[in-house]
């Protein structure tokens, strides 16, 4: 990967939240994948890249030339995450865990779901907001998980053109609501 790592002059804000239990991490993972186009959106900083003007995120764009990067698998449980994760250690195609890119992931090192989505934030203030926004997100979804609901799910092929517009677009163009199906300004897209 010596040639896509040499292009990466890109820096991305990485924010773990403490969830210790396995299943409940992977199950989190799955709900909060729905809400990565949004932290996305509001972290855009990277709209300049070699002088050139680019997309809102082409960190994201560059990064995605690198394997097992984007969205998420979903799984049913940590383990079927783990039998499909130990395929790619075990026959050394990668060292650990540490090697899949997911813009959200189980931390490879700590019982910690990590989000990676998020541009660096050029102010303290905008990555402790971000910080807090995922964090609330985290908790939300705990909570609903606790009176025995969930977020509804959603197909990557419609969680990834979110993907792509808050790239392009960051907030300005807005999302696609993906419970009314059209596209509304993003203060509006997080509705269930």
């Amino acid at each position: 990967m010596q040639g896509a790592a040499r292009r990466m002059m890109i820096c991305g804000l990485h924010v773990h939240v403490g969830i210790e239990d396995d299943d409940l991490r992977i199950d989190l993972m799955n709900q909060l994948t729905y809400f990565l186009p949004h932290l996305l959106a509001l972290s855009c900083s990277s709209p300049f890249w070699r002088g050139a003007h680019r997309p809102d995120v082409v960190r994201l764009m560059i990064f995605n030339g690198v394997p097992r990067t984007g969205l998420p698998e979903q799984f049913s449980s940590w383990g079927e995450y783990r039998r499909h994760t130990d395929v790619l250690v075990e026959t050394g195609i990668i060292a650990d865990n540490s090697r899949i890119w997911w813009d959200l992931r189980p931390s490879a090192r700590y019982p910690t779901l990590e989000t990676r989505v998020m541009d660096c934030c050029t102010t303290l203030e905008d990555a402790l907001s971000l910080a807090s926004l995922n964090q609330c997100l985290v908790r939300m979804l705990w909570r609903l998980r606790r009176a025995n609901q969930r977020w509804r799910m959603y197909s990557h092929l419609l969680l990834g053109e979110n993907r792509w517009r808050a790239m392009r677009y960051s907030y300005d163009a807005g999302l696609l609501d993906l419970g009314r199906q059209r596209v509304v300004p993003l203060p509006s897209s997080s509705r269930r």
